[in-house]
């Protein structure tokens, strides 16, 4: 692969750095003036190819100095940087302590685009090849749940990418149940998982953060709703994983719902039953108050965010890259929570 990398002089002293570590050029030999743009360009293409490497065999011990600036390199040259690395070969240690470095320095929107592009394919492939996460990418994935870039980049794109095996949504399912998410970040994601396209996958992480949760902003908690009650018309009979998610939220939340909303489930559930699990959710509705019947100092909507109705959570999503999700095998959305 050719790669025309070009960089700006002003960069010089990151070059130092990195051909210093790796002994390319003595440096007293090394200036703007008896070298050209063309000879640095070569010189940092060899070098970050050894880096990726080193990377590969990585097990432990200090990282190339080099991957600290890749996470500020200009915005139209970090990807290409990125690619010379070859971050698909990285070992699980070498992984675990880069995205360490990259989420620590670099933007918000590069972090998100290096989940979706190189962490969630090394996952998904991890857990495929070995039926399990290693220790290192595990107990970064449990760290990273306090933000909002795991969302971002990891469980959204998942459930977007409509093939998400049984397998996988359990592995990073248990990730969640071990740690306590912040109300922000599982609103902004039950929101955004409510307006995707339906698979599996969804029930079963809207489920999860409905019960892991301590309460959902008001916009979450209406974008929850409409995605129960779009399956009204709908001649699909829905698996068990949609019924169990669905009688999570109306154990969660049944007394914030109004009576045109009690009333609108009701009518979804006489058009999607189970044997099971719909008796329980037409109980929970009947022996539950109206929001619009209880007393104004408890119809505050404190469950589901401050009464002052925050603004909508922005939360944007880039679609996930096709690189990486080749050849993995994967099920499709329609050949599995049956």
């Amino acid at each position: 692969m050719e790669h025309g990398l070009t960089y700006p002089y002003n960069l010089v002293s990151v070059y130092y750095i990195c051909l210093s570590q790796f002994n390319y050029f003595a440096l007293q030999t090394i200036s703007s003036d008896t070298l050209s743009q063309a000879d640095y360009d070569r010189a940092l293409i060899k070098i970050y190819k050894r880096v990726g490497k080193i990377l590969s065999q990585y097990t432990s011990g200090e990282i190339p100095r080099a991957c600290k600036f890749i996470a500020v390199a200009p915005s139209e040259l970090w990807e290409e940087i990125l690619s010379l690395i070859e971050p698909q070969n990285w070992s699980d240690n070498a992984m675990f302590e880069v995205t360490k470095i990259f989420y620590s320095t670099m933007r918000c929107e590069r972090v998100e685009i290096f989940y979706k592009k190189v962490l969630l394919p090394r996952i998904r492939g991890e857990i495929r090849k070995n039926g399990r996460l290693h220790f290192a990418l595990h107990q970064f994935l449990k760290e990273s749940l306090s933000y909002d870039t795991f969302f971002k980049g990891i469980l959204v794109p998942l459930c977007e990418s409509g093939t998400c095996s049984v397998h996988e949504a359990v592995i990073i399912g248990g990730l969640m149940q071990e740690v306590s998410i912040p109300c922000k970040h599982s609103s902004a994601a039950v929101g955004h998982l409510s307006r995707i396209d339906y698979c599996g996958a969804v029930s079963y992480f809207i489920k999860l953060l409905l019960e892991e949760s301590d309460g959902l902003y008001c916009t979450a908690f209406d974008a929850v709703l409409e995605h129960f009650i779009s399956f009204t018309e709908k001649e699909t009979t829905m698996p068990v994983i949609w019924h169990q998610s669905l009688l999570s939220f109306v154990q969660r939340y049944k007394c914030e719902m109004q009576r045109k909303d009690k009333d609108n489930i009701e009518r979804l559930i006489q058009h999607q039953k189970h044997h099971l699990v719909t008796p329980e959710i037409e109980r929970e509705l009947k022996n539950s108050r109206h929001c619009d019947e209880m007393e104004d100092d408890v119809r505050e909507r404190w469950l589901i965010g401050p009464p002052a109705r925050p603004m909508p959570i922005e939360f944007t999503t880039l679609p996930i890259a096709a690189a990486g999700q080749a050849g993995l095998g994967l099920l499709s959305s329609q050949a599995m929570w049956a």
